[in-house]
């Protein structure tokens, strides 16, 4: 495969990866609070995240859950299940405004293309133009009930979010250009409280000198890709008379070990020296490269 081809098939995975997420964010938007696609907004700032506008509270719930404030609207806003309360008429909320036109999505999608390569089209070009006529018309429409404007949208849907008050929302969709307004979920954080019922010294490491067990005579084989030798928590000697594993029990064995053979094959050696590290660190060796340094 050419270099060229290579490049070509690589960029028509991303296009197809794109549309596939697209999907997913529609769907979402059908379900739950919406998330869109979005395009800069009228003073020309785009939205980092790519998310819709969603007004958050940080406040305590009664049961530590999320609690959904205000639920999706069509032609009223219901409270919700759980926690949820009606605006009162005069508070000011966040609302996607979804108009009508062909979205770059439901375009692509007809004529068998993605939205990348709908853009690059003339009727393409003529239906982004299109969408946002509308939502200029729109604008005229309706700016007396926009409070503040937030972003716009073409991909997913034709839209645009702003700050509106409550009571405005039947006014607002009374617009011929208006499809729906969507009110987005203001939400409760969760209040996690997490309490730790057991000490830990500085460097992290549980301190378990009130349990009853300090460790004498055992030894604990760790299989990682490297060893911090230098760091604090090994900085001391252990009592030599509570040992588990010696300098001289190492250089009993090494004839014998694995390491041995690997470093040999290697054409380097490996002895006691530098096994044993010391007495809380009485061998390591990385099997990997095939040598004693450890150090990650």
């Amino acid at each position: 495969m050419t270099k060229t081809a290579r490049k070509s098939l690589i960029n028509k995975f991303i296009v197809s990866l794109i549309i596939a997420l697209l999907c997913v964010v529609l769907a979402l938007q059908l379900i739950s609070a919406p998330v869109f696609n979005i395009a800069p907004n009228r003073n020309g700032v785009a939205n980092a995240d790519g998310m819709g506008d969603v007004s958050v509270t940080y406040g305590k719930s009664d049961n530590g859950l999320v609690e959904n404030e205000y639920i999706r609207s069509d032609s009223s806003v219901a409270p919700s299940t759980v926690g949820g309360v009606t605006p009162a008429p005069n508070e000011k909320i966040t609302v996607i405004v979804s108009l009508k036109g062909t979205s770059m999505m439901k375009f692509a999608s007809d004529n068998g293309i993605s939205v990348a390569a709908a853009l690059n089209t003339k009727e393409g070009l003529r239906n982004y133009a299109e969408l946002e006529d509308i939502r200029q018309k729109a604008y005229g429409g309706v700016s007396q009930y926009i409070d503040e404007y937030g972003y716009e949208y073409s991909t997913v849907l034709n839209a645009f979010s702003a700050t509106v008050r409550y009571g405005d929302i039947d006014s607002i969709k009374a617009n011929k250009y208006v499809e729906e307004v969507i009110i987005s979920n203001k939400y409760l954080a969760p209040q996690t409280v997490t309490e730790n019922y057991v000490d830990v010294y500085e460097t992290g490491i549980f301190n378990s000198s009130g349990i009853g067990y300090d460790g004498t005579g055992t030894v604990v084989a760790v299989l990682d890709t490297g060893t911090d030798y230098t760091h604090e928590v090994f900085d001391m000697e252990l009592n030599p008379n509570t040992l588990a594993l010696t300098k001289d029990d190492i250089a009993a064995v090494v004839p014998y070990l694995t390491a041995t053979k690997q470093s040999a094959q290697q054409s380097e050696n490996v002895n006691e020296d530098n096994l044993y590290l010391k007495s809380k660190l009485p061998f390591a060796y990385d099997y990997a490269d095939s040598d004693a340094n450890v150090y990650p």
